[in-house]
């Protein structure tokens, strides 16, 4: 409902100051407006009646609300509604009558047996103006306040005024009648009244001097509490009036007030709304900043359920039952809120403080003296790390530590004094770490010792410090998603997981296994938290609901949403103080009773936080309250407080549609004992309801029509039970409730009658079977036969046409009947538009047929109204709701015909073929489409093929011309590459050789001139060792060079196989390789194992690796650039792995696609000649019979990954 005055008068109901006790505990505020179904926002008065009803009294007229739906009695329904629509008092009388006040149109009195409003006026002994108040003393009689401030008093049912008694009084329009438990009667104002035992009222003087009454109200113990401008009195009969002084109210008048069941005022405060205030305690909770003068009255009803009547606000509700669910969301107080609403953990430690984590930090409670949460703040406990932890458990062991788990941060564990702490966290490889950093729940066993379920590592015991943490040592345990842990009674540890089910470990270490597939299956395998009864009994919360188990026989029992339980995912399962279950799910909350097997469900509408409640984030306190988390906050739930839940009331028929015509003011079907129906009544429609202010929405209805069927049908929400027909016959029609915890209503019975047309009753038969004997008995033979066959046909229709109602109801189609005889048609489930009402059929297919359809479907029709044809099935576009055209397959039927072969009714279907027409239309737009580009595809497949076929030689010869010049360039650029590289060796062998020839004839000078000492002689040896050494060096270089020229030009002009060494024949390819690549600033790198030796042909590996590098520096890299090359070699289960890649700038999909195409390159008119690729293609599959794959993306490189088959090993092919 759309927020408005009401919903702003009463959002801070509970509020005195910031620590108001139990600022938290409200109920939520329902609000009725107009949008809502209530004839306005001003409401004078309430009442509710002994049905369960609430009728609500306004300008606009009489409102009666059964909980979900309201319904309007106003001036214009007369005699089926008030004489007037301001209705100013309502009373329900001791008679279970309804008497209404109007402002000037008399006192009408309500009977709902025949739904009619009786106005008392003159011939009753009573004016139609001038009366303001009336109320019912303990004998039944009325009394009724006039203008002229006379009280008469009146009886009802001998419609006769009795008397009457003048008031002194200067304020009559202040004036209000007020009736007590007791049966005493009040009258009060500038003065107050008691009617005494004579019939006569006495002014009382227990009051101050000009104090003004404008509430009272009665107590259990029969004190009377008053209220006025101001001041509050309270008066023990008997003894002096007490004053209670509300100083915070000031001098703010009391316009009305109620007392709930724990005696505690609720009262309607001028300047303040509505305030609560508890005489015992003198607690006042009140709202500083609405206008009470917004209130006009207050109602609880018999549910414990306080009704606000506004001027000009609506209509308000507060469900007082949802203080004992006690909840708590982020905004209950006006400050130190939860941060977080999604609450995971509570927990109370032995210093008497409650914790509460949440999906995002821990908090503290903060309790007043008895023991109501006034608020929360977050954590001191190390804030860094539970600031923003999203927290999984909160426990506390024998020494009074503080464990607490959290998903995502690990273990923390603080001391029983909370100064310091140790923090666990998962580290990998280190003994004695914490499994996992995910922890769903800890347990301890009698030794003490803490067992830790968690996400990713199942369970984990705590060793303490040194030891640390240890998995047990039981391989069939789950590792991974567990649950929940319990020790039982027999020591056995119990182990729950999402996924696998139930696992015992006991303890002579052996284990049992569970799941919904093992010999003793469970119901379900995802498994959220376990408990032990202290019968012995196990009870698992599942997905699937919540179960008990019997190990040892196998035997379960499950509870789930058709069981009893409000939902079937049972996330959350606590135990109270009396072993009793409270189980929250994704739907709401349920109560369980192990040892009964009964349950007891509670909706939003009862007080929960939410709807979905979390798992394991419940706690039983010590004084024996739950706290119960959710996504949206917490219930603090005190089991002993909640009331029992009334059975539904016994639904009312209320309505009664007969012919398609609604009857609703004719006399209510159950005031009488039978309903008697013509035939030709038929189809009919009885709709009901069950008066249920609290939970009228989650009433389901189950009705059955006794001569039809025995079973209950569920009307799936539904208020209605639909006959389309009926054979003649009586019947008892029986509708029940059933509420949320499936207790059903006594049920509501009606006797139907349903009687044939007067010339198909017995009596008829009878008179022309007579009338027939006596003139031929074989004609008469022949009528009772046909009558016979009339009968079953009728049965066979009335269940024929039950079931198609059944059908259209599934199907979405629409069913018609037009009776040609008085031109009138009768529609189930329409969808499209019709004009109201249907005068004649032509006339009704000119509106609603498009106009091009209509010549085409009318002489269709026509034939079957004057050319004897039986059926007809034609589709057109028919006109919706919304001005579209809908294209319709309209299927119908002649179903009777007169004697001159006339029809006098057609009925049929109409389905909705809109999608099927757009489909069919698609369709042959594309069978055009497709013919058309067949044809012009065989013709130009035809052209291309004779082109090929001239072109296909040319391309082969070219093909095979430039894969040899390929060859012969990748050889000229080994030739170059390898002049290049020899000329370094050479060039350095000349130089030495020169500087050694220098140094000889030097030294020969010398020695001829025997000038030559010891030092010069040997500084000559060592030039000569070093110049020989220099040259055989680089002359060793340069012929290696050369071999690996010679066999590389070899392998390139001759293909063919051999076996070699595929790591050594890299290292020649990377040394005639080396000049280019080194004249590049990019680095390359290669690795093979040196055991590969291949049988293939050498220089294919030449030319594949050759074009890849090459492909890499003239593609890869942007100018300016440095990259890195590498070329890895490996065995896989395929065969031999070549693994080359870049980092350059990659490709996009369009290369990928196109590399290997031959002469498709991206350096066109730059060089490149579009074969490299094409070249590495064709080797790899055709020569070596091996796979390429490419993997790159722009900006993150290339990777060519090429698959060699096994037997080009050569070991492999000697194995075979």
């Amino acid at each position: 409902m759309r927020i408005s005055a009401l919903l702003l008068l009463f959002t801070a109901l509970w509020c005195l100051d910031s620590l108001t006790p139990s600022l938290g505990y409200r109920p939520v505020l329902e609000q009725f407006q107009a949008e809502d179904g209530l004839s306005m926002n001003t409401v004078n008065d309430l009442a509710t009646d002994d049905r369960g009803h609430l009728w609500i009294a306004t300008q606009a007229g009489l409102n009666r609300f059964d909980g979900e739906h309201f319904r309007l009695y106003s001036k214009q329904d007369a005699p089926y509604g008030p004489s007037g629509n301001h209705i100013e008092r309502l009373l329900f009388s001791s008679q279970d009558e309804l008497w209404l006040l109007t402002l000037s149109d008399g006192l009408n009195l309500y009977h709902p047996d025949s739904g009619r409003f009786e106005i008392l006026g003159a011939e009753a002994d009573l004016p139609l103006t001038g009366i303001r108040e009336l109320a019912e003393d303990k004998q039944g009689m009325l009394w009724l306040l006039m203008d002229d401030a006379k009280v008469w008093r009146y009886d009802p049912k001998r419609r006769q005024r009795l008397g009457s008694q003048q008031l002194q009084t200067y304020a009559v329009s202040q004036l209000r009648f007020y009736a007590t438990p007791s049966g005493d009667l009040y009258l009060a104002g500038d003065s107050l009244w008691q009617l005494d035992d004579s019939k006569s009222w006495q002014q009382m003087t227990i009051l101050p001097a000009l104090a003004q009454v404008e509430s009272l109200i009665q107590a259990k113990d029969g004190s009377l509490w008053l209220a006025g401008k101001g001041a509050l009195w309270h008066w023990s009969l008997g003894t002096e009036v007490v004053p209670y002084s509300i100083n915070q109210l000031g001098d703010a008048g009391i316009r009305h007030m109620v007392l709930d069941p724990q005696q505690r005022l609720w009262l309607a405060v001028d300047k303040f709304g509505l305030v609560r205030f508890t005489p015992q305690t003198r607690e006042l909770l009140w709202q500083p900043n609405s206008d009470g003068k917004t209130i006009q009255t207050l109602h609880l009803d018999d549910s414990n359920q306080l009704w606000i009547a506004t001027k000009g606000a609506g209509l308000g509700k507060l469900d007082l039952n949802q203080e004992a669910m006690g909840k708590l969301l982020p905004n209950s107080f006006e400050s130190h809120n939860l941060g977080n609403g999604d609450v995971r953990a509570i927990f109370r430690d032995h210093l008497g403080q409650l914790w509460v984590g949440t999906a995002s930090g821990l908090y503290q409670a903060l309790e007043s003296d008895s023991g109501k949460i006034q608020g929360f703040k977050p954590s001191p406990l190390a804030s860094q790390l539970l600031d923003k932890a999203f927290i999984g458990f909160i426990k506390e062991d024998s020494q009074g530590r503080l464990w607490i788990g959290t998903r995502g941060e690990g273990l923390l564990i603080f001391n029983a004094e909370r100064d310091s702490y140790l923090h666990y966290r998962h580290q990998a490889n280190e003994p004695g770490s914490l499994p996992a950093n995910t922890l769903y729940s800890l347990t301890f066993d009698q030794s003490g010792i803490a067992w830790i379920a968690t996400k990713e590592a199942g369970v984990s015991r705590y060793l303490g410090i040194e030891k640390g943490f240890a998995a047990p040592d039981a391989t069939p345990l789950p590792k991974t998603e567990t649950t929940s842990i319990l020790e039982d009674d027999g020591g056995n540890i119990w182990i729950t997981s999402y996924g696998e089910g139930l696992f015992r470990l006991k303890p002579d270490g052996s284990i049992s296994h569970w799941s919904t597939d093992t010999e003793i299956p469970l119901p379900s395998k995802h498994l959220f938290s376990i408990y032990q009864h202290p019968d012995g009994q196990l009870w698992i919360a599942s997905s699937d609901g919540v179960f008990s188990f019997t190990p040892h026989s196998g035997q379960y029992q499950m509870f789930d949403r058709q069981h009893g339980l409000i939902g079937d995912v049972a996330y959350l399962m606590q135990h109270d103080a009396d072993n009793k279950l409270w189980i929250g799910s994704a739907s709401g909350l349920s109560w369980l009773d192990p040892a009964a097997g009964t349950s007891r469900n509670f909706a939003y509408e009862d007080g929960l936080q939410a709807k979905e409640f979390n798992f394991s984030a419940g706690f039983l306190d010590r004084d024996g309250s739950l706290f119960l988390g959710g996504v949206k906050g917490l219930n603090h739930i005190h089991p002993s407080a909640i009331t029992a839940r009334k059975p539904p009331e016994q639904p009312i028929i209320d309505e009664l549609q007969a012919l398609g015509q609604t009857q609703e003011h004719a006399p209510k079907p159950w005031s009488r004992q039978k309903l008697v129906l013509g035939v030709d009544a038929l189809p009919l429609s009885l709709k009901f309801h069950s008066p249920n202010l609290h939970h009228a929405r989650h009433l389901e209805y189950q009705y059955k029509l006794e001569g039809l069927q025995q079973e209950w049908l569920n009307t799936q929400g539904a208020r209605t039970a639909f006959f389309p027909t009926l054979k003649p016959g009586d019947y008892r029609f029986m509708v029940r409730a059933v509420d949320v915890d499936g207790n059903t209503s006594p049920a509501q019975s009606l006797q139907l009658s349903i009687t044939p047309r007067p010339w198909q009753s017995p009596w008829a038969y009878t008179i022309y079977s007579l009338l027939l004997l006596s003139l031929i008995f074989g004609f008469a033979y022949n009528r009772w036969q046909k009558f016979i066959e009339q009968q079953k046909l009728l049965q066979q229709v009335a269940s024929s046409e039950q079931k198609l109602q059944l059908a259209l109801i599934g199907s979405g189609d629409e069913f018609w009947d037009w009776d040609l005889r008085t031109q009138q048609a009768k529609r189930n489930n329409a969808f499209l538009w019709y004009p109201e009402p249907e005068t004649h059929l032509k006339d009704t297919l000119e509106r609603c047929v498009h106009p091009e359809d209509l010549p085409l479907i009318w002489p269709e029709i026509d034939a079957c109204l004057h050319k004897g044809r039986q059926e007809f099935e034609l589709s057109y576009r028919g006109k919706t709701r919304d001005e579209r055209w809908l294209w319709v397959l309209n299927r119908g039927r002649v179903m009777t015909r007169d004697q001159k072969g006339r029809p006098l009714r057609i009925t049929g279907t109409i389905k909705d073929i809109q999608k099927l027409k757009e489909t069919e239309s698609a369709l042959r737009r594309f069978n055009q489409e497709l013919e058309l580009r067949v044809k012009q595809r065989t013709e130009a497949l035809q052209q291309s093929n004779d082109e090929l076929n001239h072109t296909l030689e040319a391309l082969q010869l070219a093909q095979s011309e430039l894969l040899d010049k390929e060859k012969m360039a990748t050889l000229g650029g080994l030739v170059a590459s390898i002049t290049h590289e020899v000329n370094t060796p050479i060039g350095i062998c000349v130089t030495a050789a020169s500087h050694l020839a220098e140094n000889v004839k030097a030294f020969n000078k010398r020695f001829y001139a025997e000038d030559v000492d010891q030092q010069d002689f040997e500084q000559y040896q060592n030039e000569v060792v070093d110049c020989s050494r220099l040259m055989l060096t680089n002359l060793e270089r340069a012929a290696k060079l050369i071999r690996s020229f010679k066999q590389l030009s070899v392998d390139q002009s001759h293909e063919e196989l051999r076996e070699f060494n595929l790591g050594h024949y890299l290292d020649e390819i990377f040394l005639s390789l080396n000049p280019m690549l080194h004249r590049s600033p990019h680095k390359y790198s290669y690795q093979c194992p040196a055991d590969i030796t291949l049988y293939a042909t050498p220089g294919v590996f030449y030319q594949i690796i050759s074009n890849l590098f090459t492909n890499s520096l003239v593609h890869a890299f942007p100018e300016g650039s440095e990259g890195q090359m590498s070329l890895d070699v490996n065995r896989s289960d395929c065969g031999i792995e070549l693994v080359y890649r870049d980092d350059g700038c990659g490709m996009n999909t369009e290369v990928q696609q196109n590399i290997f195409v031959p002469f498709f390159t991206t350096k066109r008119g730059q060089g490149g000649s579009g074969l490299g690729m094409n070249i590495v293609y064709n080797l790899v599959t055709q020569v070596l019979g091996g796979e390429i794959r490419l993997i790159s993306a722009p900006g993150h490189g290339s990777e060519f990954r090429i698959i060699l088959p096994n037997d080009i090993e050569a070991s492999s092919r000697a194995s075979q």
